[in-house]
Order: C-alpha cells, then sequence, then structure tokens
C-alpha cells in the first residue's frame, strides 16, 4: 500500500498551494499512482513527488509534465506556476537565507575592479593579457560584444597585474578610460587633472600634458593606460581627434624608458578599421588576444564561485541548465549575467534554483521579461517618451559590420530637455538597469539590450534609417551650443534640406527636442541669407576645385608610400580578416545560410586559417537554399504546381518579376511593370495552367495579366468592384475559372472564365476585415481567416453556403490551408498559434493538437506538401518550421534573415520557395533540408570500402544508406534490428568492406549476422553467442574474413566467416581488465586494437587466428579509453577517451610500438570516437559537446589543429571517413546522422552550384569593406 503523502498547508504560502492543486489533479484523473505518473512523464517517481510536496518550487518543465501526464492544459498550468514564481519573488528569499546583501552577479553592467573577488572563469585569458602586458608595449584585447573584454580588463586584467607588480617590487598606476567623443580629454581627466584637460586643447598641448603626467609619477611606479570600447574612436569621435589620439597613446607606449604600457579592448567586428592606422597594425600583428565564448568549465566557474564568495549555492540542475544555454554562445554573457542576477532576487534560502532561474525567463527571456515589466510599469505617454529616450542613446554607424548600431553615452541634460516627465522615466529605467547613469551622462547599459528585448529591437528597425538622420540633427545641434552658437557651424544645402524633412516628419519617438528644433531654425534662416553671397563665391569655388584635385594627387602619393610602410601587417591583417570573416559567416548561418556559405568562401580565401576551414566544412552540412535577390520590403510570391514558373514582388517599385524552371535553377524572364510604381503588392495567384496571373495592391487594385509567354506578358482585364482597402491574399479555384480577393470586410469573387473581362460574383461578407483566403484542392470548399480570430468554412460546390465558423483565437488569421485529402484545416494566427480541425465530416471538430511556443512572433503563411506528409509554418520571426504530419512534430527550422511572408511547396514536393521581407526569393531542396533521424541515439557509423555505402547503428535498429553522391544520401534500407528481449540492439554493429554483411551486437551479449547483398529483404543467417553481457563493439576484418566482438564481459570473441552461413568461433581472449570499448583491425589484417576502460589499449597478433597472441598494452590515458584506430597505412594508431586528449602510437613496427609526442590536446571533454582521413593524415575526433576536432598528423611529432565545428550541444558518439576521403559521417545521443563534405574544393564547387545569386557589392561592404569586391561565385554557378 503506498504512504500517504505528507500533509500540506495552503496558508503558507504560493508553494503549498501549488503542490495542492497538482495532488488535486491527479487525484481527479483516478489517483494515478506515481509510478504511473513516471511511466507518462518520462521524470522520476521521486521528481514528481517532490513537485507535489510542498517544500520547494518544482521546476517549470517537471511541473508541466505532471499536470500534463494527468490530462491539464498546458497553457494554464504554466500560468500557475508563474504566478506562484511572482509570489515567490515578492515574498524575498525564504527562511534560513544568510541574507547576503551583496550580489554576485553584475546584470547587465560590466564587473568592476572593486568586483574582483567575484570575478572567475576567465583565469587563463587573465593570465595570457598579464603575460603579453609585462612583455609588450601594446597589446589589443580582441572579442564580439558580450563576450565579457570589459569585465576582463577591469576586474581580471588590472587587479592581476597590480599584484604581479607588487610582487616584482614596483607599483602600477592603472588608468581606465572609455574614448567617448573627446577621449584626449577623458584620458588627460584621469592622467593629470580636470584642468589640465580642458586648457589642453592643441595637439601638442596635449601630448606634453600625458608625457609630463608620465614623467612625474615615482620611479618604481609604471603607467598603465586601458582604452576599453575603444571602438567608440570609430563611432562617436571626429576622425581628426581619432587620429591625434590614436598617435598620442601609441606615442606613450613607445618610451624608451617603457615607463607606459597600453592595452586596447576592441570590438573584433571592428578590427578592419584598426588596422587602417600603420601603428595599430603592428599591434595587431605582433600582439593581440582573442577573447571567445566561455567553454563549458569556464561557464561552472563564473556560476558557481560568485556565489560561493557571498554563501550562497547554486542548484545543480541550474548549473547544468545555465551551461548548456550558454556555452558557445560569444554575446551571452551579459545576458547570462543578468539572469543569474534575477534568479538571486529569486533565491530560496541560501540556493539559487532552477526555478527561480526558469521564473526570471532563462538566459534568452529574463532581460526581455525585466524591461518589459519596466516598461508596463510606465503610463501610456511614459511609454512613448521611453522608447525616445532609449532611442536617443543609440548611435547608427554607418560602417559597421553587423548590427549597425551601438550605444552612446549622451548628457543628462539632453535628455531632460525633451519632455518635462523625463526625470521620471529614467528613473524607471535606471532602477530596472537597463540604463545606468553617473553625475552629467546616461548610456545603456549593455548592448546586448538592443538585441535581447524584441520592443526595442522593433523600434530600432523601424527607424533605423531616420534614426541615423535624426542623429546628426543631435550631433549638429551639439556642435553647435559648445561653439557658443557660432553661425559657421549651422548646417547647410542639402544637409540642410534633409534636417528640415526630419524635422517636419518626426514625431512619436523621434521628436527633436527643443535646442535641436532652435538648431534647424537658425540654420533655415541663414541659408535664406546666404543664397545670394554662394552665388559670389561661384567663380572662386571652380578655382578652389582644382586645388583640392592637386591635393587629391598629393594625397594619393603619400598614400602609396604608407602602404609600403604597412606591408608588414598584411599577413597579420589577413589572418585576423580570416577568422572574423569565419565568425561573422557562424553567425549568420543562423539567419541567412546562403549567404554565409558565400561568406565561408571568402573567409577560406583570404587566407586558410582554421576558423576558415571550419566555417567552410561547416557550410557543407547546414541546408542552404538557392536565392534570387529581389528590391527589400513587404514580398508577395505565388507559384505554379509544378515550380516551372513563379511570381515575386518587388517592394522597391511595385513590379511583378516572373522566373522560369531551366534544370534545378530559376531563370529571370519577363516583368510586369505597374501603373503606379508607388504601391505594393501584397497578393498574387496564377491559374492551373499557367497561363493567367492575378496581382493585387495596395491600391486595392487586382489586375489580370497573360504569362503563357513569361519573357513578354500582356495585361488582360481588371477585376472591378472588389474591396476598398489593400488586397491582401489572392487564389484561384483548380478549374482556373473563380478568382477569390481576400481584404476589406469580406472575401471578392469574380468569374475568369475570360480573363479579358472578368466577372463579378457574390461576395462573402466577413464583418471585419479578411487577411486570407484558399480553395480545398478539390475546389469544393473555401476557407477565410479574419482580423477577429475566426475561420469561416464555406461550401462553394454551388451557390457559397457558410459551413462553419471556427474560432482560431482573438487575434488576426492570416494564414489557412486545407490537407490535399480535405480532411484537415490548419490556421495560423497573430497569438503565434496554429490550429488544427478536422473537417472530414459536415461538423468540423477542433483538434486537440495546438502548435504553440515554437514561434517567437505571429504566423504569417501556412501550407501543406502535396502528398500531405509535411506542413509548413512561416511567420515573422524570421523561420519557416516544418512539421511531420504525422505526429505533429517539428522537424526542421529554416531561417530567413527578415520576417517571412510566403512559403509554399512544388507540386513534386521536393521544394519549398519562400520569400522574406528581404525581397529574396528562397529555394529549399527538401531532401537536403529535412534531417536524416533515428529513433534512438547513434554508436557507430561504418562505410563500406568503396564509400558507396553507409550503415547506421542506433540503440534500436540498424539502417543502410547510398551515399554514392556525398552531397544527397538516399537511405536503401531502415529497421534492421535483432528479434528483441535480451536480442535488442546495443548500438555495436558494423558492415563488411564488399557491403555483403551487417553484424549487429545486443543488451544480452549475442551479435547478429545479416546478409544485404540480395535485392530483397535482409537475411538473418546466423546468431554468434558466448556471452550473456552487453556487446559494446563489433568489427569485420579488412577483407570480411573475421569478426571481432567485445564488451561488458570484458573479453573479445573472433569468429572466422569464411563462410558466412556458418561461422566459425577462433578464440576468446580474456586478459582485458576491464570492459572492452572499442575495436579495430589493422590495414593488414593480423593485428587487433581494443579500447579498454581501464585506460589502455590492448593488441593482439592475429597471423594465427586460432592462437592469438597478447602484444601488449598501450597507455598514457587516466580513465577509459574510447576509442583506438589505426592510420590507413597502419604506421600509427590514435587513442581517445575521457582525458578530452588524443595519443598518437608509431605502430610500424607492431611488436614495438612507440609513443609519438606530447598528447592532442582541445577538446574540451571525452572523445568518444576517432576516423582516419585515408589519405591525407586528417584524424577526426568527436567529442561529448557535440564538437568535431580535425588534425593533421603529416608530421606526427607536431600535429596541427586544421578545423572544428559545431553539429548541436548533444554529445557526438560515432564517427568515419568515407574511404575515399571527400565525408565524414557522424551521430550521437541527438539521433541525427550528420554528414560534412572534407574537400574543400568540392565543397566550394557545390556552394557556388546551389547559391543563386552571387553575394552583392552591398552585402560585401557590409562584411568585408576593407577588401574590393570579388564574389567567391559567378551568376552561373561556378567558383570564381
Amino acid at each position: 500500500m503506498p504512504r500517504p503523502e505528507r500533509a500540506v498547508d495552503p496558508a503558507e504560502g504560493a508553494v503549498q498551494q501549488f503542490a495542492i492543486e497538482l495532488r488535486k489533479l491527479r487525484q481527479e484523473t483516478g489517483g494515478m499512482t506515481y509510478r504511473q505518473l513516471a511511466e507518462r512523464s518520462g521524470y522520476s517517481v521521486s521528481t514528481l513527488a517532490d513537485a507535489a510536496g510542498g517544500r520547494r518550487l518544482p521546476t517549470l518543465d517537471v511541473a508541466l509534465a505532471y499536470a500534463m501526464s494527468c490530462g491539464g492544459n498546458k497553457e494554464e498550468w504554466e500560468a500557475k506556476w508563474r504566478a506562484a514564481a511572482v509570489v515567490m519573488t515578492e515574498q524575498g528569499p525564504a527562511s534560513g537565507s544568510n541574507g547576503a546583501s551583496r550580489a554576485p552577479y553584475r546584470g547587465l553592467s560590466s564587473f568592476r575592479t572593486e568586483d574582483a573577488d567575484l570575478f572567475f572563469g576567465r583565469e587563463r585569458l587573465v593570465a595570457e593579457v598579464v603575460g603579453r602586458v609585462s612583455a609588450h608595449p601594446v597589446t589589443v584585447v580582441l572579442g564580439a560584444s558580450g563576450v565579457g573584454k570589459s569585465s576582463l580588463l577591469a576586474a581580471g586584467v588590472l587587479p592581476a597585474l597590480r599584484a604581479r607588480e607588487q610582487e616584482d617590487g614596483r607599483h602600477v598606476r592603472p588608468v581606465l578610460i572609455t574614448p567617448g567623443e573627446h577621449p584626449w580629454t577623458n584620458l588627460l581627466r584621469r592622467l593629470a587633472s580636470p584642468a589640465v584637460a580642458e586648457t589642453a586643447v592643441e595637439a601638442a598641448a596635449r601630448a606634453a600634458a600625458a608625457r609630463a603626467a608620465v614623467d612625474e609619477l615615482p620611479s618604481d611606479t609604471r603607467l598603465l593606460v586601458v582604452v576599453d570600447q575603444f571602438e567608440e574612436l570609430f563611432t562617436l569621435c571626429d576622425a581628426a581627434e581619432r587620429a591625434e589620439f590614436i598617435d598620442g597613446v601609441l606615442a606613450l607606449a613607445d618610451r624608451t624608458d617603457r615607463r607606459c604600457a597600453v592595452v586596447l579592448g576592441v570590438r573584433a567586428d571592428f578590427y578592419g578599421r584598426c588596422a587602417e592606422h600603420p601603428g595599430l597594425a603592428d599591434a595587431l600583428r605582433d600582439n593581440q588576444v582573442l577573447v571567445g565564448p566561455m567553454g563549458p568549465e569556464e561557464l561552472r566557474e563564473a556560476v558557481g564561485r560568485p556565489a560561493a564568495a557571498v554563501g550562497l549555492s547554486v542548484e545543480r540542475a541550474l548549473l547544468a541548465t545555465v551551461v548548456n544555454e550558454a556555452k558557445g554562445q560569444a554575446g551571452a554573457l551579459p545576458l547570462l549575467s543578468h539572469a543569474l542576477l534575477e534568479t538571486w532576487r529569486r533565491r530560496r534560502g541560501d540556493v539559487l534554483t532552477l526555478a527561480g532561474f526558469q521564473a526570471a525567463g532563462g538566459v534568452s527571456g529574463a532581460l526581455a521579461q525585466t524591461a518589459e515589466a519596466a516598461y508596463g510599469g510606465l503610463e501610456p505617454g511614459q511609454q512613448r517618451l521611453a522608447a525616445e529616450l532609449l532611442l536617443r542613446l543609440l548611435a547608427v554607424d554607418d560602417e559597421a559590420r553587423e548590427a549597425g548600431v551601438t550605444r552612446r553615452r549622451v548628457d543628462l541634460a539632453e535628455l531632460l530637455d525633451t519632455d518635462p516627465d523625463a526625470g521620471v522615466v529614467i528613473s524607471q529605467l535606471a532602477d530596472a538597469r537597463l540604463i545606468t547613469v553617473d553625475e552629467d551622462a546616461v548610456e545603456v547599459a549593455h548592448e546586448a539590450l538592443l538585441t535581447a528585448w524584441p520592443r526595442l529591437r522593433g523600434w530600432i528597425e523601424d527607424d533605423r534609417d531616420a534614426l541615423r538622420e535624426h542623429r546628426k540633427i543631435t550631433e549638429a545641434t551639439r556642435i553647435w551650443t559648445e561653439s557658443g552658437r557660432d553661425p559657421s557651424t549651422l548646417a547647410s544645402g542639402a544637409r540642410l534640406e534633409m534636417m528640415r524633412a526630419q524635422a517636419e516628419s518626426a514625431s512619436g519617438t523621434l521628436r527633436l527636442s527643443r535646442v535641436e528644433r532652435e538648431f534647424v531654425g537658425a540654420s533655415t534662416a541663414q541659408a535664406r541669407l546666404a543664397e545670394a553671397a554662394a552665388r559670389r563665391r561661384t567663380n572662386r569655388l571652380r578655382a578652389l576645385a582644382a586645388v583640392a584635385a592637386a591635393l587629391a594627387l598629393i594625397a594619393g602619393i603619400l598614400a602609396g608610400v604608407a602602404g609600403v610602410a604597412r606591408t608588414g601587417a598584411i599577413q597579420a591583417r589577413d589572418m585576423a580578416l580570416s577568422r572574423q570573416v569565419a565568425l561573422t559567416a557562424g553567425e549568420l548561418r543562423k539567419t541567412d545560410p546562403t549567404l554565409a556559405a558565400q561568406l565561408s568562401i571568402a573567409g577560406y580565401r583570404i587566407e586558410q586559417t582554421s576558423e576558415a576551414r571550419s566555417a567552410l566544412i561547416e557550410s557543407s552540412a547546414v541546408p542552404a537554399p538557392t536565392r534570387y535577390l529581389g528590391g527589400a520590403g513587404p514580398t508577395a510570391l505565388t507559384a505554379s504546381e509544378d515550380g516551372s514558373l513563379v511570381a515575386v514582388s518587388n517592394a522597391v517599385d511595385g513590379s511583378v518579376q516572373l522566373l522560369t524552371k531551366a534544370g534545378d535553377q530559376l531563370t529571370r524572364a519577363g516583368v510586369i511593370v505597374p501603373g503606379n510604381p508607388d504601391t505594393n503588392v501584397y497578393a498574387l495567384a496564377l491559374t492551373p495552367d499557367n497561363a493567367v496571373l492575378a496581382i493585387g495592391d495596395t491600391d486595392a487594385a487586382i489586375t489580370l495579366w497573360d504569362v503563357s509567354r513569361p519573357r513578354a506578358p500582356k495585361r488582360f482585364g481588371v477585376a472591378e468592384h472588389g474591396p476598398t482597402e489593400p488586397i491582401e491574399r489572392l487564389d484561384i479555384d483548380p478549374s482556373g475559372s473563380e478568382l477569390v480577393a481576400a481584404g476589406g470586410y469580406g472575401v471578392f469573387r469574380w468569374d475568369i472564365s475570360d480573363p479579358a473581362a472578368p466577372r463579378e460574383l457574390a461576395p462573402l461578407r466577413s464583418g471585419t476585415t479578411t487577411n486570407t483566403v484558399t480553395y480545398s484542392s478539390d475546389g469544393d470548399r473555401l476557407a477565410f481567416g479574419n482580423d477577429a480570430g475566426e475561420v469561416q468554412l464555406w461550401d462553394v460546390t454551388g451557390e457559397p453556403e457558410r459551413a462553419a465558423v471556427l474560432r482560431a483565437g482573438d487575434r488576426p488569421v492570416p494564414a489557412v490551408s486545407f490537407a490535399p485529402d480535405g480532411k484537415t484545416l490548419a490556421a495560423g494566427s497573430h497569438d503565434r498559434r496554429i490550429r488544427l480541425w478536422d473537417i472530414s465530416s459536415p461538423t468540423p471538430r477542433a483538434s486537440d493538437k495546438v502548435i504553440s511556443d515554437l514561434f517567437d512572433l505571429r504566423v504569417t503563411t501556412t501550407a501543406f506538401s502535396p502528398d500531405g506528409r509535411y506542413f509548413i509554418a512561416g511567420s515573422s520571426d524570421s523561420t519557416i518550421r516544418v512539421f511531420d504530419t504525422s505526429t505533429w512534430t517539428l522537424v526542421q527550422t529554416l531561417p530567413h534573415p527578415d520576417v517571412v511572408t510566403w512559403a509554399t511547396f512544388t507540386d513534386d514536393g521536393e521544394s519549398i520557395l519562400s520569400v522574406a521581407t528581404d525581397g529574396t526569393v528562397r529555394s529549399w531542396d527538401l531532401s537536403a533540408t529535412l534531417p536524416r533521424r533515428t529513433s534512438s541515439p547513434i554508436f557507430n557509423t561504418p562505410f563500406t570500402a568503396d564509400g558507396r555505402r553507409l550503415a547506421v547503428f542506433s540503440a534500436a535498429d540498424a539502417a543502410v544508406w547510398d551515399t554514392s553522391d556525398p552531397a544527397d544520401p538516399k537511405q536503401l534500407l531502415d529497421g534492421l534490428a535483432a528479434p528483441g528481449g535480451d536480442a535488442m540492439p546495443s548500438g555495436a554493429g558494423d558492415i563488411s568492406g564488399d557491403g555483403r554483411l551487417i553484424a549487429q551486437g545486443t543488451v544480452g551479449g549475442e551479435v547478429y549476422l545479416f546478409d544485404v547483398s540480395g535485392p530483397g529483404d535482409p537475411q538473418r543467417i546466423a546468431r554468434l553467442g558466448g556471452s550473456s553481457k552487453e556487446v559494446n563493439t563489433v568489427a569485420f576484418s579488412p577483407d570480411g574474413s573475421m569478426l571481432a566482438a567485445g564488451g561488458l564481459d570484458e573479453a573479445i570473441r573472433l569468429w572466422d566467416l569464411t563462410e558466412p552461413q556458418r561461422p566459425r568461433p577462433t578464440a576468446v581472449l580474456d586478459d582485458p581488465r576491464d570492459i572492452v570499448l572499442d575495436l579495430d583491425w589493422h590495414p593488414s589484417g593480423r593485428y587487433l586494437a581494443a579500447g579498454n576502460a581501464d585506460s589502455h589499449v590492448y593488441l593482439y597478433d592475429l597471423a594465427d587466428a586460432d592462437a592469438p597472441r597478447a602484444r601488449g598494452r598501450l597507455g598514457g590515458l587516466t580513465s577509459y579509453a574510447y576509442s583506438a584506430r589505426f592510420s590507413p597505412d597502419g604506421d600509427m594508431l590514435a587513442v581517445g577517451g575521457v582525458d578530452s586528449v588524443v595519443i598518437l602510437w608509431d605502430m610500424s613496427n607492431p611488436a614495438r610500438p612507440r609513443r609519438i609526442g606530447e598528447p592532442i590536446t582541445g577538446p574540451a571533454g571525452r572523445i568518444y570516437a576517432l576516423s582516419f582521413h585515408p589519405r591525407n593524415h586528417l584524424l577526426a575526433a568527436t567529442v561529448i559537446d557535440g564538437t568535431t576536432w580535425l588534425w593533421d598528423t603529416t608530421d606526427p611529432e607536431r600535429p596541427t589543429h586544421t578545423a572544428v565545428f559545431t553539429s548541436t550541444g548533444s554529445p557526438l558518439i560515432a564517427a568515419a571517413f568515407r574511404p575515399n576521403g571527400d565525408m565524414l559521417a557522424a551521430g550521437g545521443a541527438d539521433k541525427t546522422i550528420r554528414t560534412w563534405q572534407t574537400d574543400e574544393n568540392a565543397i566550394i564547387a557545390a556552394i557556388c552550384k546551389s547559391a543563386g545569386d552571387p553575394i552583392t557589392e552591398q552585402e560585401w561592404n557590409t562584411y568585408l569593406h576593407d577588401i574590393p569586391h570579388d564574389p567567391p561565385c559567378r551568376n552561373d554557378g561556378t567558383p570564381a
């Protein structure tokens, strides 16, 4: 009889009340036992019992699993959990807390020098920087935004340098500044005095003041100038002062007495700008430290040790979650720090909990949650003002390679001048730590806010161009006021016209301040007086133009001389630029994989760094569409059923581009030019015979066009008497005779049997604005969605009749789709959900399945594949998600750089066509896009000797793939498995070199042999016994005549397979001292290597298979030897395992193996599998953290790291090169078969073949503005 649960008093608090509600829900299901609940939920009995125990709030995942297993509604129970979490937060730390008043984390703020006792995880980098600073006059610390450079310098490097100098009997005087608009002034204020900073206005005086400050230091004291956020020189400072400051700082560092050292903290995307200065180029070449993302162990230190320092502990589950969410993400540290600060505020006693972390919103959501709470606490008028103030704190940099927006410090007086309520709003934002305020200036707390808060991101995107112009007015006004309103600083000409236009249109979040309005007014008045004088100066200006030309010629000559001086920095610049482009390609791959792939080629061609090679190889494994560029803006698309004709609108000029299919590519054919170029086209539809195109625009006009000859489209007629509002969507019935339009209050219809004279039909009224409309595949039914959250279903077999009104929430519905069989209707909503209905009967029934929590923003478009197997949904969050309709599970996410406006399948089901508001059409190859998955974790991925077959062994079964074309593997065989019970597959397995036999190990100790050579089903031909414990590894000899198996029984069994139907046991090798983990045959077939859990590799001589001889053990590791692999020539053996290193052995004389060099290091976790490339000495290793490492072992004494690429954060357990070396296959815990091409030239050719339009000059200049435009791919799809 189960023990009764302890009593819980609801009066004790929110946690106890939540526990009681969970218990009540379980009782309502009939008193389900916790064991039954565990089977349903996937959590242990103790975890579930604790969730309803009332001692602590369970994590959100556990709470939802408990509730949903009892039939609870996910949304309802998530709301209850969050409500309980909020109450916990308001109550503060639970009793028993040590009351630690000091927070162990800094939120968005960087760590300061006084926070050194809380700064952990960067000890290795701190030591590296300190060593370089001690040895070099100038050190550059380089890293992406949000990687922790400022904290590293202030809380790590400065205290460590001070301690080191004191140990050496010297002292250090640190001066830490950020440049701001006037870097010299900021430096001299700290180095000398405010008075000196204000009076030293000439370059010579400033340099002299700085030298004097150093000279006045005690003889045992060294000056350390740290310039953090060095990139501000390029975003906030004018060019002349920038050059003067750089020269002056470098001069301080160049003193012969070595009394001054300089450290520059630079955002990585400003590397090229820094290299433009010869002195900086030298420093970048000779002495730079790259700050990358924290690794797992560094993250554990950074999270756990600050908490311990103030007397707190961190739940193990929280630590694991934080590491998993943040590892490898360069910009995640400020988000992580903020999330942890919010978790600290929600601590329970002395413990930081996972529940508190989830309540705060986690790494990705905590900052947005805090920002939304602060914003929501303002009055409507104050919210508008908050947007205006935040935008004033940003700078749009026309030359920035990434976001193009950075934060800037703004005088407090400038902000207070905008509105009487400005002080209140600033106070609220500062209390939420979204901005920082000192005595006279305000700035955004961290640039992470710009991307992590969707609302602010939306303001930026909506007002980016206006923000750029507005900032010019702000800067010009500042110069005017600082000059005492000198008339010479007023605006004129085109600059003034721009400012006047901005002033006239500025409203909402971009109003001009009082002083800015005065500046524009004074400029306008002066411009009118200057018109006559300008005419009189014309002749003189012509003469000056000639002088300017001469000066330009002289400047060009001088630039050539400077170029010669910088020759020594070119290689360092190229190395760094190659690495930066590789990093950029990695980030861009998340939103625009096609452009990222082309960038990876460019980075590789600049310099073949390991980062560039990694980016290139990684591109071969990421689905990338073929792209066809268009005009940016709201874009519509339609395609013929066979995909041979595509029409896409161009938001720039209102035209419609026609594309026709030629082979696998689309080519541009004709263009339809509208009557009004200022209109936008939101809707397009084609008749099934591809002869007629309907176009609907924002002027509510619908025109029909003859596109039977796409290169010469002709206008047919106009569908009149439609909606008076913009046309949102068009569709044509399967017969091609009826056109419908969504827009206004209903669906409007026309008979277009004669497209030259469309005939109006009775509209279908909605009562509110309709957004979308579509026909079923048989044309018998029609569905449309409207702003009220309704989906109306109509029977149109005769006179239209409303069949049902279906509820899809209360937000607008912009997308509806019928399944091809007509039995299912799907609708996507602005509430980010997809709802399904069974419409196979006259009374539609809502499905229990509602797709939610996947989209970050509203759903915009939906479609079923022609066979109904897949369903796609596009979203404003810039993704398309692909679902398997048999289970309605997500199988793939397709990234886009902007809002997805339309997506559809081609009629053959082989491609997805999509378009986003960047105006680009993308064609996704479905077979290459969908992941190749198994039903269980993958343990082995061996190839046949000819490389034409790949066998994949999981803990459930085995599969065989045709890899004749490495770019497009195709499955040949699936579901191969032993009978079951104790014969369940263990994941161990191998395929013979000739591809005829498969050996599969089981958990019961048996090995099953299958003949897969015939065209029919595989035949099980033998059962090999001898053990009762799980088989870990199975291996055929190279010629297939022998089979070896080992596992938990600490033995190796051998069989002679000369006659596969009658395998003959030859020997049992029982000298291994622990579990046998891996087996590999020498290429000659004579020797066998066995990796063992006792940290050794055992070697055997099988010249006589009936009497094998042990050749000894190879050591060097301290724990499990998971993998042992011979090189293709047999002269080398590589061993890897738990130690995270690889040891190489010289096997040229197998009787006397010799260890080669030092262990190969690099991976941050245990190595599960090794594989040698068949020809070029490459060695691959798959690691528990989901990374794959490549080393060149041409010189085995000094192997070189050539690449590392990431699949997921899940462990990779198996790896194997294809025998001709052009592919690496791997698999692991996430059940996905991953393949990478490894021939760089083949990868480049494949990228260019499928890229579509090459990288444009504008795109090139965005990411590679230091290098002339040189697209890596030609228009014809070949490498340049």
